[in-house]
């Protein structure tokens, strides 16, 4: 679980709701079982590759791509463990339109997160569901399949008990 500074905190607390989910998120299952988590990656598999491509991120002043070597990956894995995580990932578009950079890290030294040189956690407000987080990698120099600078690396729910750090 990451541990949120006092500043970090209170960016996140400050972004603002933004963003209505759609009709269609109801159809995502609820529960933790093994079934309902199959579901969950079902329209993960369905619904991600509508959204790939680049697109334009305000907080970052730059574009962001979204592909099937990283973004689907992660997302199958963080994404499918929650609905609200799995209800986020359909409005992956809207949230990096209307995120908020909080802060910059460095990239772990794990398989998926090698080819880039830094990490950026931004934050958008969904109205029912809380925060969304966002994940986004900067590509390091060495990385030639870039389409565009970032790429979209998770996106999960951030629930009130992991900003409290209990």
């Amino acid at each position: 679980m990451t541990k949120y500074t006092n500043k970090q905190r209170s960016k996140i607390y400050k972004v603002k709701s933004k963003i209505k989910p759609t009709a269609s998120t109801r159809s995502v299952p609820k529960g933790k079982s093994k079934s309902a988590i199959e579901k969950r990656k079902e329209i993960i598999n369905k619904t991600l590759p509508k959204y790939y491509g680049v697109y334009y991120c305000p907080a970052l002043n730059d574009n962001v791509v979204i592909n099937s070597q990283i973004s689907l990956h992660k997302a199958r894995n963080a994404s499918s463990e929650s609905r609200k995580s799995t209800i986020l990932l359909t409005m992956v578009k809207e949230i990096i339109a209307n995120s908020q950079l909080i802060y910059t890290d460095k990239p772990k030294t794990n398989k998926g997160q090698k080819m880039f040189s830094k990490i950026l956690v931004l934050v958008a407000a969904v109205r029912g569901i809380g925060w969304a987080k966002l994940t986004i990698g900067k590509y390091n120099d060495k990385a030639t399949m870039a389409q565009a600078p970032y790429c979209q690396y998770c996106i999960q729910h951030l629930s009130i008990h992991t900003l409290k750090n209990k």
